[in-house]
């Protein structure tokens, strides 16, 4: 006789690293040649790109999120990941901060003078922007993503600014500020 209790079967454990992402923090790497130590990565997900970059290798990774089960997948797959809120986390001092959410301010503060902030948030009307500003950071690129043929921008700044650019497709531009 079969119990009627659910049976439940473990969820196949996942990363995601997806190629135009490491693309583009190589593009960025190989441009802008930071010195980098300590990279941040909060509300990370599965999202493991950062350590699939090689020149990225070689730095402390942290990968932070609220979900529990995707935290403890990182951590036996390896990876510097923290169960947290990136809100009151303390990564201590980052060289680079890698924001795909748009709860900026707080991990901002963690980014060290000529650090780096890589998003995918922009526009002259966004908060996000000016949270940028007014925590002293600079836009000096963007990594423009057509489809997987990716390039950067550090000439035309201005096109960038007027309004938000939302993602069309699978095409994910991505933002460079660089504290002063």
């Amino acid at each position: 006789m079969v119990n009627s209790q659910e049976i439940i079967v473990p969820m196949e454990e996942k990363v995601w690293a997806p190629e135009t992402r490491i693309k583009a923090f190589s593009i960025f790497s190989e441009a802008f040649e930071p010195t980098l130590h300590t990279i941040y990565y909060p509300g990370s997900n599965i999202d493991i790109s950062p350590s699939k970059t090689t020149s990225f290798q070689g730095n402390r990774i942290i990968y932070v999120d609220r979900d529990k089960s995707v935290i403890q997948n990182l951590q036996r797959k390896g990876y510097d990941a923290r169960l947290g809120n990136a809100m009151f986390f303390d990564p201590g001092e980052v060289n680079l901060l890698l924001l795909f959410s748009l709860y900026a301010n707080k991990p901002l503060k963690h980014v060290v003078q000529n650090g780096y902030v890589i998003c995918n948030q922009h526009g002259k009307e966004k908060a996000f922007t000016k949270i940028l500003k007014k925590n002293d950071f600079e836009f000096v690129g963007a990594l423009i993503d057509a489809n997987g043929a990716i390039r950067l921008d550090t000439e035309n700044l201005d096109n960038y600014s007027e309004k938000p650019n939302y993602n069309r497709g699978k095409a994910e531009n991505l933002f460079v500020f660089r504290k002063k």
